[in-house]
Parts: structure tokens; C-alpha cells; sequence
């Protein structure tokens, strides 16, 4: 509901596909019943067949995103302060990215052999971030200046990085 939101509100930087592929898409479709010449249905029907099967694999393909998707592209607009130090490698955020997605997928899934997911620490540690970021996203919504409270905020996560250093 968040990400949904966000896209709404046009603050997201993505989206699930260009528009040139998804016209490519439709004009494929379009040809392809078009130069369909059995009789089993009228051009009405045909035109009804076209728009719903255009619209309906539009929607479940192209109008989604992963997970991974999501939260990358919510922590490059709302979290590079907070994942700085993760984003300093472009490869250290995108494992990142990928241990929270095998994390998720072991505690939901129940999947005993997950590889590549966040120990006891690591979950402690992202766990705080994640939910600073919920809050500074929130923040940013109900209008509140960043600037009141930045200073806060900067030395919240000098306190988890130093911990994470420590710890994890």
C-alpha cells in the first residue's frame, strides 16, 4: 500500500515497463487478432476479445514490481542517508537487497535450505533501519521538514552503522 501510494503520487522514479515496449505489445495483439479470418466471432466481439486481452495482459504483466524493486527504489529516494554506507558499492545494496528478499522468503516460506539471508545481528540491525525509513517516509508525507530533524536523524544512524560494525 505504501509503494502504491508513493506511485501515485508520482514520487517514485520507475516504472514497470517503458511505454514503447508496452505500444509494441499492444500493436502485436492488435495485428494478431486482427489477422485472425475464422468466422466464430463478430467484429464486435472481436473488438471486445481484443481490448480485455490487451488490458488484462497489461495489467498482470507489466503494472507489477518485485519486492526488490520496491525497496530499492524507495530506499534511493527516500534512505541514502540512512543506507549510505550500503550504497557506497552498488553491488554491497543489491546483495543487500537480495538477503532481504531470501530472509523474507525463509521466515514466510518456511525454507530451511534459503541461502544468502540476514543472521540474528544483521535482522536486528536492518530491522531498525527499515523501520526509520518507514518513519522518515511518513515524515515526508504529513510534510514535516527533513532539516527539524536531521541532525536526530544523521546521529540515529551513525549509532546503528557503528553497531553493525561492532556486532555483525
Amino acid at each position: 500500500p505504501l509503494f502504491d501510494y508513493l506511485n501515485k503520487t508520482n514520487q517514485l522514479t520507475i516504472s514497470p515497463t517503458n511505454k514503447e515496449y508496452r505500444n509494441l505489445f499492444s500493436n502485436y495483439i492488435n495485428q494478431l487478432i486482427s489477422s485472425d479470418t475464422s468466422d466464430i466471432w463478430s467484429k464486435t466481439d472481436k473488438k471486445k476479445f481484443l481490448k480485455f486481452l490487451t488490458e488484462s495482459i497489461k495489467k498482470h504483466f507489466f503494472d507489477r514490481f518485485t519486492l526488490k524493486e520496491k525497496l530499492h527504489e524507495i530506499i534511493n529516494i527516500f534512505g541514502k542517508e540512512l543506507f549510505f554506507r550500503e550504497m557506497s558499492k552498488d553491488s554491497e545494496l543489491t546483495e543487500l537487497l537480495k538477503k532481504f528478499i531470501n530472509t523474507r522468503n525463509r521466515v514466510f516460506h518456511i525454507i530451511d535450505n534459503q541461502k544468502n539471508f540476514l543472521n540474528g545481528c544483521e535482522c536486528a540491525a536492518y530491522g531498525m533501519k527499515l523501520s526509520i525509513l518507514y518513519r522518515r517516509i511518513l515524515l515526508e508525507i504529513l510534510g514535516i521538514d527533513f532539516n527539524s530533524y536531521s541532525l536526530q536523524y544523521n546521529s540515529l544512524i551513525d549509532s546503528i552503522d557503528k553497531w553493525i560494525k561492532r556486532e555483525c
